[in-house]
């Protein structure tokens, strides 16, 4: 039997993978097509929802703001439950609005992008209402069928779902640096994307300090993931620990969730 690919067959989405495979530090493997990453659901073909309904998709974890989900809504494999899982709600902080409510300081300053990502993925980790809505996606992980895939996505699949990914595989035991390139695969998923938007911005005269930016944010770094890192270690002193703590799972929650998606 061959092995499954990581980067999943989809024609009208983008960065849809498999975390499949995976080594963990105790001896185990993360089992294929149980838990699955992606971008947007909402350009799907006919035939995309085919396939993932044909994996038996239980859940859609949908990561996205209200405004996201009203302005671009999942389209849902008919197998799959929605759940709208909010990292940023309503009441939106700073780090997740629009590119266009600073566009002044992305012309100004060629690290301004870097900076905003850096905000972004401290927040996402150290504010209580990102904080609740992660402690709500392992809770879904915990409750979803053993023998089906579960799919969580955020838009472009990277930052919101990037650190979703890393907490869940260090649950998992997978090893640090396995877990890394994990988040750092997007950059190579993306390319198309990420050279697109270079494009469409030279083309319309955008500033070279702007283009980087868009650039940057468009993209993931290892320094964005330190900054989560760094503000897990301030908080708990690990994320073994940050795990237990504020995600609020018990040594039997990390059991089932091992027990579910490992080999």
């Amino acid at each position: 039997m061959s092995t499954p690919t990581r980067q999943l067959p989809i024609n009208g989405g983008y960065n849809y993978r498999d975390l499949g495979g995976y080594q963990t530090i105790d001896g185990h493997t993360v089992k294929w097509r149980r838990l699955l990453r992606s971008g947007s659901l909402h350009h799907l073909t006919s035939q995309d929802l085919q396939y993932l309904s044909d994996l038996k998709v239980a859940k859609d974890i949908d990561l996205r703001s209200p405004r996201e989900t009203k302005k671009e809504p999942d389209q849902v494999p008919d197998v799959a439950e929605y759940i709208a899982n909010p990292i940023f709600s309503t009441d939106e902080t700073r780090a997740s609005q629009p590119i266009s409510s600073f566009s002044d300081e992305l012309n100004a300053d060629p690290t301004r992008g870097r900076q905003h990502m850096r905000t972004v993925y401290h927040e996402m980790v150290a504010e209580p209402g990102p904080q609740q809505a992660y402690r709500e996606f392992f809770q879904q992980l915990l409750s979803a069928p053993a023998d089906r895939p579960v799919l969580f996505h955020c838009t472009a699949g990277k930052d919101r779902t990037g650190i979703g990914a890393y907490l869940l595989l260090n649950a998992l035991k997978v090893q640090p640096d396995v877990i890394i390139k994990d988040y750092l695969l997007t950059n190579e998923l993306v390319k198309d994307v990420q050279q697109d938007i270079k494009q469409k911005l030279t083309a319309g005269h955008f500033s070279s300090n702007y283009i980087q930016n868009s650039l940057d944010m468009a993209s993931v770094k290892r320094e964005y993931l330190q900054t989560a890192q760094d503000a897990i270690q301030k908080i708990s002193g690990s994320v073994a620990q940050y795990l237990k703590e504020v995600m609020q799972l018990s040594d039997s929650d990390l059991q089932v969730l091992r027990h579910k998606y490992r080999d």
